[in-house]
């Protein structure tokens, strides 16, 4: 994941086994949601648990979000980052990786973060 392992969220480059943790967490609930609410036809019970993931995924990236805001000084609010880390997840994915690759953070890495 390339958004959690950037030098904006982790500056120092050190805690890699928490970002694989997160990430893992984040692919499981991401997967299991959507598995889940095809067995839901099977049984009710399965649409419970697949809410409770996707509530989970979307906790999940909101936090990701918030942390990429507070580091670039990106205005936003919580609110907005958790509607599009549940319902837009795949274009707010995009946004910070588009956001990565741009020259203001570029700056903001070299500028902040190589001394």
């Amino acid at each position: 994941n390339k958004v959690s392992t950037s030098a904006v969220i982790d500056p120092k480059l050190k805690d890699t086994t928490n970002h694989v943790l997160v990430t893992a967490v984040y692919t499981t609930c991401f997967i299991g949601w959507i598995v889940l609410f095809c067995f839901g036809v099977v049984n009710y019970g399965f649409i419970a648990l697949a809410w409770s993931l996707f509530f989970t995924n979307a906790c999940i990236l909101t936090n990701l979000r918030m942390t990429f805001r507070e580091r670039l000084g990106i205005r936003g609010n919580v609110i907005g980052d958790f509607v599009a880390s549940s319902f837009l997840y795949p274009q707010a994915l995009a946004q910070m990786a588009m956001e990565l690759n741009s020259e203001k953070t570029a700056s903001f890495i070299n500028g902040k973060h190589d001394k």
